[in-house]
């Protein structure tokens, strides 16, 4: 049986909270009706960014994490954007260092193919 994103579960009580059908907040942020019934996973940073200039009362960090409180108060909205790009910062430097660790690994891997592939024409030549 699959597993039930946790995102979908937490936009799914957002709507139930917001007393709108998930249809409904799908469409209100640009997406097609079906979008939350088909979350499987994560969701991308363009959708939130939707969430967040459709209803900027939204804690976006609620979304990612389950992680405080589902909707700011007036006077926690900026320490939202900057909790945000904080996360969003700390992400992207995680996705760089594997992006150079993947790069260096594809490098020794190369090395290795052609070694592999001078040792075999020396043995059949």
């Amino acid at each position: 049986m699959k597993e039930v994103s946790p995102v979908k579960e937490r936009l799914i009580e957002l709507c139930t909270e917001m007393s709108i059908t998930p249809n409904q907040f799908s469409q209100e942020i640009g997406k097609n009706r079906e979008f939350i019934r088909k979350i499987i996973g994560e969701i991308g940073s363009d959708v939130l960014r939707n969430i967040h200039r459709k209803y900027p009362a939204i804690n976006i960090m609620w979304i990612i994490t389950g992680e405080g409180e589902k909707f700011l108060s007036p006077d926690n909205s900026g320490s939202n954007d900057n909790n945000l790009t904080n996360y969003l910062k700390e992400e992207n430097k995680e996705l760089k260092e594997e992006v150079k660790r993947l790069i260096q690994e594809n490098a020794t891997l190369s090395a290795r193919l052609e070694l592999y592939h001078g040792n075999s024409a020396e043995a059949a030549g």
